[in-house]
């Protein structure tokens, strides 16, 4: 099975800019045989503060994922990507901290998505981790999800190996930590 692991600059709020760079990556990896193309962290909102951007905080059932999942209509493809999710939970759902959530896609539907639960201390203010941690399918490959500091949290990668999956993809927002000035794919990074 051929697999992409996508590294793109992901634009804080830039929605309709991320999700052209998601496009077409996704299209690329697609002509190239690709079977899953996985998307870093926050990779549609950027890594954003909800406090202050909260145009990119995103319903799963609103019109930004459906632009999203739209992408995997008639490709042969599943789609990972990561977003900055609106809490849909709770009594006080508006006041509610929103997930840091990657959504898997195909055949132009939803197939469901895992709320990243290992929140570091910076994030507490901004966001909830999540519940449970599902498996998701591609053929005959069971497969998981975990989301940056999720790495880790072995409770994470043993709840998919419960689950049956085979291989666990560890997403994460590109750049967030280390030296940033001379970083570059073609330093070795």
């Amino acid at each position: 099975m051929k697999l992409a692991l996508i590294q793109m600059r992901c634009e804080k709020g830039a929605l309709a800019a991320n999700l052209f760079a998601i496009a077409t990556y996704y299209g690329a990896a697609v002509a190239e045989g690709a079977e899953i193309v996985a998307f870093p962290e926050m990779s549609y909102t950027g890594y954003v503060d909800p406090t202050r951007y909260p145009a990119a905080v995103l319903r799963l059932d609103g019109p930004e994922v459906a632009r999203l999942v739209a992408l995997t209509r008639a490709q042969p493809a599943t789609l990972i990507a990561g977003l900055v999710e609106a809490n849909p939970g709770g009594e006080h759902a508006a006041s509610a901290k929103p997930f840091i959530t990657q959504v898997v896609a195909r055949d132009g539907a939803l197939l469901g998505f895992y709320r990243k639960l290992t929140i570091q201390a910076e994030e507490a203010a901004w966001f909830a981790p999540g519940a449970g941690v599902p498996v998701f399918r591609h053929g005959a490959l069971t497969f998981g999800v975990a989301i940056c500091a999720d790495i880790g949290n072995p409770a994470v990668f043993a709840a998919c190996a419960a689950g049956g999956a085979r291989l666990v993809f560890e997403l994460a927002a590109p750049g967030l930590y280390g030296e940033q000035v001379t970083r570059n794919w073609r330093s070795g990074f």
